[in-house]
This record gives C-alpha cells, sequence and structure tokens, in this order.
C-alpha cells in the first residue's frame, strides 16, 4: 500500500469505495430494520450514492447491475417522502429491491 513514502493511489482508492459502500450499507441496512420507509426517503438517497461508490468493486458485469438497481430504486427514494397512497406504493416497491441490493453487498463482503 506505501512504497518508499508514496502511497499507491489505486489501492488507497479501492479502500475508500469499500469504506463508503459499507457505511451507506449498514445505514440503509438499519433504515430497513426500523420498519417503514415512509419520510424516510432523502436519507436513503444520500446512503444510496454511497454505496454506488463502491460499483467498481464488482466485475464490470455485475457492476451495471448495481448500478442500475441504484438508480431504479433512487429513482423512487423521493416518493417516500410525499405522503399518501403514493408513498406507500413506493415503499412497498423499494423493500425487496432494497433487500436484493443488500444481498449483493453482502456477496461482495466476505
Amino acid at each position: 500500500m506505501v512504497t518508499g513514502g508514496t502511497a499507491k493511489g489505486g489501492v488507497i482508492q479501492k479502500l475508500i469505495q469499500t469504506i463508503k459502500m459499507l457505511v451507506g450499507a449498514n445505514r440503509v441496512s438499519k433504515i430497513l430494520g426500523g420498519g417503514s420507509l415512509l419520510g424516510k426517503g432523502a436519507g436513503l438517497a444520500g446512503n444510496l450514492n454511497m454505496i454506488k461508490a463502491g460499483a467498481s468493486l464488482f466485475g464490470e458485469k455485475e457492476s451495471s447491475g448495481f448500478t442500475s438497481l441504484i438508480g431504479n430504486i433512487a429513482g423512487s427514494t423521493s416518493k417516500l417522502d410525499g405522503g399518501g397512497m403514493a408513498a406507500k406504493a413506493a415503499e412497498t416497491a423499494l423493500k425487496p429491491q432494497l433487500a436484493n441490493l443488500m444481498g449483493m453487498v453482502g456477496k461482495l463482503m466476505p
């Protein structure tokens, strides 16, 4: 990682991406464990961006699916903050997608 007083950027960058992804995944996991997602759209969106930082840790094919899933989820998170039937419908649709995302992150980490 450090050679002759200098750090190799690729290794450090990968470490930073991993940490961001794990912090974001941990926060999303806590939100999911808290029950309702209603009113938590903004928080989810921010944490999804942290998770997205780790997309390059997957292989090229998996990275595309990972990024696509995050994009699909992120496109609906704002509906959670709106209230009413649209928010409840978004929550119903997002919970399994978020569980799938957490599963993908879990497979990446031993």
